[in-house]
């Protein structure tokens, strides 16, 4: 995925207002979306002992609605360090997990936080 579509899917899901009650409902709109947009992805995608919730192309879509402010960097970078992985996404309800760094392990990563768009 190239620098401006990567660009564009962090654009995508910030165009949409998304439910966070849960987990699932946040997963399920986000799968909404991509879907709508045209764009595949594998769901549940397994990353060595890990399992990211959305693997469109090479970039890698979180999406956390708990989660502690330690917690969800760790796992982020475990998932940085995976070589099918060019680029990562956080969608999120959580305003801890609102981090300021735009790179992990030299690769492209973005909060899209859904909570103050309400």
């Amino acid at each position: 995925m190239t620098d401006s579509a990567y660009a564009d899917l962090v654009g995508l899901l910030l165009s949409h207002t998304l439910r966070f009650g849960t987990e699932l409902q946040l997963q399920n709109d986000v799968e909404e979306i991509l879907t709508a947009a045209g764009i595949a992805f594998i769901r549940e995608h397994r990353l060595a002992g890990d399992r990211i919730d959305f693997l469109a192309g090479r970039v890698g879509i979180e999406c956390k609605v708990g989660g502690g402010p330690s917690a969800v960097p760790e796992q982020l970078l475990r998932y940085a360090l995976r070589p099918e992985l060019d680029a990562l996404i956080l969608v999120t309800s959580k305003h801890t997990h609102r981090f300021r760094f735009q790179e992990l392990n030299g690769k492209p990563f973005r909060v899209v936080w859904v909570a103050g768009r309400l």
